[in-house]
């Protein structure tokens, strides 16, 4: 489990962890009114080199002389998933007019291919792109944008895009970039990144 909050209803005191399988998420109330209700929504991540099957949680009711009621939810894994991990290096410094090279890195940790990837690139202020160079991928460069994509990428295998950039502007500056694919990816928090570069 990902995560787990109340939603709704009387607040419940929960210890407000990420539980692995196997393990168990507690919330108590010291009473509860008559007729109450509370929600709670809990975010669900298969175990990793998972495909097919399905999430299975208990959840029980209780207090403390006995067991007011038990339930059983079974989420499916319906569709295959996969992991785009994005990084990249950038030069600390760059002399301003001259030539430097940025290089991004999509990487699949699987444990299903990644089909019908993008990587967008956001160039600050000022910046040219003089080459972009990505085997693999087919890469356009339009209004400070470079868009690439990726047919697929297999588990454990990766994608890399170098860039040839010269900036007209002094000063620090930030590349944003961000990848995505058709293919589920359950874990969006490492799809994006930011690279920074002080222009002298």
């Amino acid at each position: 489990m990902k995560s787990f909050k109340q939603v709704t209803g009387p607040k419940a005191k929960c210890a407000g962890k990420t539980v692995k399988g196997g393990e168990s998420e507690t919330c108590t109330w010291a009473a509860l009114p008559a007729h109450s209700q509370a929600t709670f929504r809990a975010s669900l991540l298969p175990k990793k080199r998972t495909k097919t099957g399905a999430i299975a949680a208990t959840v029980t009711i209780a207090q403390p002389n006995a067991s007011l009621g038990l339930a059983n939810l079974t989420v499916p894994i319906s569709k295959p998933w996969a992991d785009l991990q994005l990084s990249g290096t950038a030069p600390r410094t760059a002399k301003h007019g001259a030539k430097f090279t940025d290089v991004l890195t999509v990487r699949n940790a699987g444990p299903a291919a990644a089909s019908k990837g993008k990587l967008a690139v956001t160039l600050p202020a000022g910046y040219k792109v003089d080459k972009a160079v990505a085997p693999g991928a087919k890469c356009t460069t339009r209004k400070g944008q470079v868009t690439c994509a990726i047919a697929s990428i297999r588990e454990g295998h990766a994608v890399k895009l170098a860039l040839t950039l010269t900036a007209s502007k002094k000063g620090a500056s930030t590349l944003l970039a961000n990848v995505e694919a058709a293919t589920p990816d359950y874990v969006p928090a490492n799809n994006n990144l930011s690279l920074s570069t002080l222009i002298k």
